[in-house]
């Protein structure tokens, strides 16, 4: 499948699609919140971006006990960066590398969510390398007995105003 890149802020298109997660958040009674929106320039296809932040947001909820928050932020610079984090049951070092692999389910992620195919991040790993980019995934917001967990997703930036938005 070919993308249409376009040229576009990366800040705009999150926040479009974010607020389809805010009931999924009250649900689950994890506050979602919105962290830095820097402006983002960088060749992106929106629905694909939308569908990325879905991954990440679904992820974080379902895997951040009642009370835990998640926190999305679009950082800008030298490349386009969507940071999704939680302060959930986290993913072992063990298993950040393997997590992207299709089907692979962590055994607190079985036990926590037995419902998961293990395909998103399968799927969140595909969108960003048909945007040249990098998925990293890390610690995140650390609370109480939790370590959560990070999902970086690096996209080059565009080093002048996309026209689209000029």
């Amino acid at each position: 499948m070919q993308l249409a890149l376009t040229p576009m802020y990366l800040d705009d298109v999150v926040l479009e699609a974010l607020p389809a997660w805010r009931t999924a958040a009250l649900r689950a009674r994890v506050s979602l919140d919105v962290g830095a929106m820097e402006e983002a320039p960088a060749r992106l296809d929106a629905p694909h971006i939308a569908r990325l932040l879905g991954v990440l947001v679904d992820n974080a909820i379902r895997y951040t006990p009642p009370g835990g928050r998640v926190r999305v932020s679009v950082l800008g610079g030298e490349a386009a960066t969507l940071v999704v984090e939680d302060d959930g049951i986290g993913i072992p070092p063990d298993e950040r590398t393997l997590v992207t692999a299709r089907f692979f389910r962590g055994a607190q992620a079985r036990v926590h969510a037995p419902d998961g195919s293990g395909l998103g991040l399968a799927i969140a790993q595909w969108i960003v390398a048909q945007h040249g980019g990098t998925l990293v995934i890390e610690p995140g917001l650390a609370a109480a007995d939790r370590v959560g967990t990070r999902v970086r997703a690096v996209l080059a930036a565009v080093a002048s105003t996309p026209a689209s938005v000029a």
